[in-house]
């Protein structure tokens, strides 16, 4: 990389707030601890209800709201650049994006609508399937509608999946296995979003695929296999050491390849950016079904993507500060 004198200030964004915000300040402080420091100078800055303030050398200091800025000793700092970090809203839902769309500064994620789209389960993967991307059985349900749940079951059969359509790290999601369970299964999800997604369980390998134009072209980065300990591929499976994931993905060559250009079909139809992750099921007939899509994905030290970019024997310092650097160069062409 070109060195750039002088280094550009640029912010990480982290926080948020949802229920997510501890994982996007661990995806947070390891994309900051990453930048090549002889191009940026790194800001970490923490975004929360109660506010915004970037900590440098143990002192907090607030975001002027206004501009998006800092003043450290009588110093107004503003930022070539941001790198989301946010899991949930207000970043992964494209709110923080329109705000830094307003003030000119480029980022690093999708833009405003993608990253809404994205965000919304159960309307992205409806507006796949007209693209032919192949998905689990689903019927979306919004609190207050009326249904009949015999009918759902043997539309969807069971066990089925009940998650809110608007959330991420799987909470409020539930595997119901009895139709009993149906009513306490909703409430969950509702304490998320009361827009609810029904969905169909798929068989098969679940299957993680890293996709990113950081080279400058849409490209899947690799194929990881998640077996959890538990039913699914719950929080505690994601976060707290409860599954095995295996990169590459325990798959014959030719259902790899389908993978990976679902993959990177997927990123091209919703005109994605930076890193993203798609999620799938393949079947024993190696059939490939999209589950999600994450446009912005965990990358603590322990998530998969950077476990894939490991495994590409790329480093994360080269993925991340290009992704930053591509985004203040195509911001300073336009």
């Amino acid at each position: 990389m070109a060195h750039t004198t002088p280094k550009l200030p640029v912010a990480v964004v982290m926080g948020g707030y949802s229920p997510e915000w501890e994982i996007s300040v661990k995806t947070g402080q390891n994309v900051a601890n990453d930048l090549d420091t002889t191009l940026f100078d790194v800001y970490p800055i923490l975004i929360r209800p109660e506010g915004w303030h970037a900590e440098v050398l143990g002192k907090k200091y607030p975001v002027n709201r206004g501009d998006f800025s800092l003043t450290i000793d009588k110093k107004h700092i503003t930022f070539a650049g941001v790198f989301m970090a946010i899991h949930g809203t207000p970043g992964e839902d494209g709110k923080f994006q329109g705000y830094l769309d307003v003030l000119g500064i480029p980022y690093t994620s999708s833009g405003v609508f993608e990253s809404a789209l994205t965000f919304n389960k159960a309307e992205c993967n409806l507006l796949l399937k007209q693209f032919w991307i192949p998905g689990a059985k689903a019927i979306y349900y919004t609190k207050g509608d009326h249904l009949n749940w015999d009918a759902v079951i043997a539309e969807l059969g069971l066990p089925l999946f009940v998650k809110p359509s608007r959330s991420g790290s799987s909470f409020g999601v539930s595997k119901v296995k009895r139709a009993e369970e149906l009513p306490q299964a909703l409430e969950k999800a509702y304490a998320e979003d009361h827009r609810v997604l029904l969905e169909s369980m798929l068989e098969g390998r679940e299957v993680s695929c890293g996709v990113s134009n950081w080279t400058g072209e849409i490209a899947a980065i690799a194929v990881t296999e998640i077996v959890p300990e538990g039913e699914f591929f719950d929080f505690q499976a994601k976060y707290e050491g409860r599954s095995q994931e295996i990169t590459p993905a325990r798959l014959t060559d030719t259902a790899y390849t389908k993978v990976m250009e679902l993959a990177e079909e997927v990123y091209a139809r919703l005109y994605l950016n930076g890193l993203a992750r798609c999620d799938f099921f393949v079947d024993a007939q190696e059939n490939v079904y999209l589950i999600e899509v994450n446009s912005v994905p965990g990358l603590s030290d322990a998530s998969i993507i950077p476990q894939q970019i490991r495994y590409r024997n790329w480093t994360t310092k080269e993925v991340f500060s290009r992704l930053l650097l591509n985004c203040i160069e195509t911001h300073k062409a336009k």
